[in-house]
């Protein structure tokens, strides 16, 4: 293959060189004439980014939190939040019923396109961890049952996302969490708060894997 200026190869190039000029040349004609006229123009880039509303769930057999965000990777902007309440008379299974219906009317109305929880944390008292794993059990079912795509984060990981250190208090990550939604009021209860910051750690672990990166706890 020829690489002198007189070779074919080069030839191609000018000419595309020369194509590009013309469609630039076309594109700043076209703003200008638009901007002569007092017209708006407006740039569409070819390639957006998609957003998606993210359901982080803070599961627990007495109240679970849920936090609803839209994220497109870069700015993430709060759609509601609050918790789910059981009655403490109740059997263990009206519990999870419950939990399971709450979550479903709420997956039913908000539409989500993920659904971020929280991994079950060490617990020396075995009958809690189990309650716990059961509540997490239904709150993951009403997810797979509206085929929505399931992330699990360990509490460590979700404040090392949202504090930057795997010991920070509950209250240090409400506070964080409002400052990153830009939030007027510290988001209440703190289980509400807690799923609010899954939700966060989901769009952050989303945003590192887009760029390839990966965090280590």
């Amino acid at each position: 293959m020829e690489c002198s200026p007189s070779g074919e190869p080069f030839k191609r190039f000018l000419a595309a060189v020369g194509g590009l000029r013309t469609i630039i040349q076309g594109q700043r004609a076209r703003v200008k004439n638009r901007m002569r006229k007092g017209e708006p123009y407006e740039v569409k880039l070819a390639h957006t980014r998609k957003e998606r509303i993210i359901l982080g769930v803070d599961p627990g057999s007495m109240v679970t939190g849920y936090g609803l965000i839209k994220s497109d990777g870069q700015k993430n902007v709060l759609i509601d939040y609050g918790v789910i309440r059981t009655d403490s008379k109740k059997s263990l299974p009206e519990k999870l019923k419950k939990i399971f219906e709450g979550l479903s009317q709420i997956i039913a109305q908000k539409q989500p396109d993920e659904f971020a929880i929280e991994e079950t944390f060490y617990s020396k008292n075995a009958k809690s961890a189990l309650v716990m794993g059961q509540a997490r059990g239904v709150a993951i079912l009403a997810a797979a049952c509206a085929k929505i795509p399931v992330w699990e984060y360990s509490p460590k990981e979700v404040k090392c996302s949202i504090v930057g250190h795997g010991n920070a208090s509950k209250q240090q990550v409400q506070y964080m969490v409002k400052n990153l939604l830009r939030l007027k009021d510290l988001p209440q209860p703190v289980d509400a708060s807690d799923a609010l910051a899954v939700a966060l750690c989901h769009a952050q672990k989303l945003r590192w894997k887009e760029k390839g990166l990966r965090f280590k706890v």
